[in-house]
């Protein structure tokens, strides 16, 4: 029942969403990338992936729809459904309230726990000195584990369309019963644009982590079309 109660809170946020289209500012964004591996949180979960997504922003509220479809396996697929409220503060800053349904279709979670789960966050972000950072806090309240996490980013222009892209993350999982991990990523990426609502984009990115019975080091390449109207 909770699977089902959050995702209607998740839709019902959407048509709130929609419902206020007409008089607000709305942007769309379709995502159509290709991962040569999956990972999330530094810990690898899936083999070369689909992961197409959709992004509906109205003002300062969203709704989205990932996907995670492994080429070679159904079972290590995914769906996941959130929505939130960016809260506008001074000085360029924000706060950023919302809520994820986690799905697995086919089989159990990664992680071994149930085939749904659902996680509210609360995150800071802003600039600082050109850099972009953000510091999140997660709740997962069906896998009863808190994650905490910072990330950096900082853009660089290569040519009138092209834009040489840097990240990090860096985080912890922590919970409630048994050990907790750490995990770390950085990232590169180049986006082209392509035309006003398109952006084609190609990156390269490594992650770790020091939770026992996993690989520890995940190097995985991505490419993708991202068009918004």
């Amino acid at each position: 029942m909770r699977i089902f109660s959050t995702a209607v809170w998740v839709l019902a946020a959407g048509a709130a969403l929609a419902a206020r289209l007409e008089a607000t500012n709305y942007v769309v964004t379709a995502d159509f990338p290709y991962a040569s591996k999956y990972v999330f949180r530094g810990l690898p979960l899936a083999r070369a992936s689909f992961q197409p997504s959709l992004r509906l922003t109205a003002g300062e509220n969203y709704a989205g729809l990932w996907l995670n479809q492994p080429f070679a396996s159904k079972s290590d697929s995914e769906i996941d459904l959130n929505a939130g409220h960016n809260f506008p503060l001074t000085g360029g800053w924000s706060l950023d309230a919302g809520v994820t349904l986690y799905y697995y279709p086919q089989a159990d979670a990664p992680s071994g726990g149930p085939r749904h789960s659902v996680e509210g966050y609360l995150g800071l972000n802003g600039a600082i000195g050109g850099t972009n950072v953000g510091a999140g806090l997660f709740r997962d309240i069906d896998l009863h584990a808190t994650t905490a996490q910072v990330t950096a980013g900082y853009s660089l222009p290569l040519n009138a369309r092209a834009t040489l892209s840097l990240s990090g993350a860096a985080g912890s999982v922590a919970p409630d019963h048994g050990p907790g991990y750490t995990f770390g990523s950085v990232g590169a990426a180049v986006p082209c644009k392509l035309s006003d609502s398109a952006t084609f984009t190609v990156g390269a990115n490594w992650a770790t982590h020091d939770r026992t019975g996993l690989a520890k080091n995940s190097l995985w390449l991505t490419a993708g079309l991202s068009v918004s109207y």
